[in-house]
């Protein structure tokens, strides 16, 4: 039993361990996650900012064209961050959603160790009482043909002391005749 309540011991430490990970990880993600908003902000309003100074720049020079290609490499650098953000995210969410699949995994399986064990105990001690039970039977048996072994005995002894009684008193009727 010592054994057992060490392993359900060690079990429950290493769920907590987990557990304790999980949620230093999941703080770590969220943490990250708001950084990563945050320079994403940062940079979306300095690429703003860049933006609208280039256009002042623009309106001066009256070089339209290079205006529009700046422009799009602005829009472009800007959609290639949203995407790099929204991919970030997507994999926090998915190692999230899979350390938490793991966790539910590992809580079955320790459910389903614990229910064997309680079968493997249920099935010793079933074997412990079905051998005591024989063995008092056993006991019993030996018990009840002693005691019909002492019985025999004693009436066979009860016969012959009667027996022997009557031919003493018929010996003293012939001798006291005679």
């Amino acid at each position: 039993m010592n054994q057992m309540e060490e392993l359900r011991d060690q079990e429950r430490l290493m769920m907590l361990k987990e557990m304790e990970r999980l949620k230093e990880e999941e703080l770590a993600a969220a943490i990250e996650k708001k950084l990563a908003a945050k320079a994403m902000l940062e940079e979306v309003a300095a690429a703003n900012s860049e933006q609208i100074r280039r256009k002042e720049l623009l309106k001066e020079r009256a070089a339209d064209k290079q205006a529009e290609l700046d422009e799009l490499r602005a829009r472009r650098y800007q959609e290639a961050k949203e995407r790099e953000w929204r991919a970030k995210e997507r994999s926090a969410a998915e190692r999230s959603a899979a350390l938490m699949t793991e966790l539910a995994q590992a809580r079955e399986a320790q459910k389903a160790s614990k229910l064997t064990q309680r079968a493997e105990v249920a099935r010793v001690e079933h074997d412990e009482f079905m051998r005591v039970l024989a063995v008092n039977r056993a006991k019993e048996a030996e018990d009840m043909a002693m005691a019909t072994t002492q019985a025999a005995i004693h009436e066979r002894y009860k016969e012959e002391l009667l027996a022997q009684i009557s031919t003493n008193e018929e010996k003293r009727k012939v001798g006291r005749l005679g």
